[in-house]
């Protein structure tokens, strides 16, 4: 027997025992109703029904029907009819993603996974993804560490900082745990070359500067160079220019050269 249909049955006995004690004097209102899970003018509603109706009164008229959020089938035929002819080949959430993009689709992503699973359009995963196993821990201390960082406002009255935690593997002990711009500083890396990173960190630590903005100051300035002037001493090869002034005579001349 399905959950689905062992449920109903289930409840039905607990009303009818939670109203025959009422009936019978046993229990108030307000007993009947918290043993109920529900407020009194839900079990008076409750009551009322069991009273005109008998044991039928008390069936979820909610069980069998559509439910008004439900997907209708006009709407599903139009998502199976666009993966079949336009997105075949696309996973679920890509699929998803197109629709909500392009289509207006309002559904989430388990429904449109479940439902072209059911179509038999996508596969069902066989096993759990191998990041998903558990893996035992390293026998020794000190044989691997974790190593994580999480920004936030972790001082009142100060900025942003991250929090850098180191977890052995073996006992689950933080071995280190400090604040600092470490992260940011990475994220120079894609900016810079690393030894420019690396001598900005030297020189930040020897300033006791060391911090994201300083370091950041400081690489900027290791490849920071002022323009080479462009005079004729240092460049021979350069053309020279020839600058002089012109008069009225050199633009007649001009014209009377090219009427001839």
């Amino acid at each position: 027997m399905r959950r689905t249909q062992q449920l109903p049955g289930l409840r039905m006995l607990k009303l009818r025992d939670v109203l025959s004690r009422w009936e019978s004097g046993v229990l108030s209102q307000a007993e009947a109703a918290e043993i109920l899970g529900m407020s009194e003018r839900t079990f008076r509603r409750w009551s009322r029904r069991y009273e005109a109706d008998g044991e039928e009164g008390l069936i979820d008229r909610r069980l069998g029907r559509a439910s008004g959020r439900a997907v209708s089938a006009a709407e599903r035929a139009g998502v199976e009819g666009l993966f079949r002819e336009r997105y075949q080949g696309f996973t679920a959430k890509h699929f998803r993603g197109a629709l909500v993009a392009r289509h207006g689709f309002g559904w989430g992503y388990t429904w449109t996974r479940t439902f072209l699973q059911s179509r038999g359009l996508i596969a069902k995963a066989k096993t759990r993804g191998a990041h998903r196993c558990k893996r035992p821990r390293r026998p020794m201390e000190g044989m691997m560490l974790h190593q994580d960082a999480s920004k936030h406002v972790w001082l009142a009255g100060q900025p942003a900082l991250d929090l850098v935690a180191t977890m052995d593997d073996a006992t689950r002990e933080i071995t280190s745990l400090f604040l600092s711009d470490y992260i940011q500083v990475l994220r120079l890396l894609e900016i810079f070359q690393i030894p420019i990173v690396a001598a900005a960190i030297e020189d930040a630590i020897l300033l006791n500067v060391i911090g994201f903005d300083a370091v950041k100051q400081l690489a900027v300035a290791k490849i920071e160079k002022p323009a080479p002037a462009l005079s004729p001493e240092q460049y021979p090869f350069l053309p020279r220019a020839d600058v002089r002034t012109t008069k009225a005579a050199d633009y007649m001349a001009l014209i009377n050269r090219s009427a001839a």
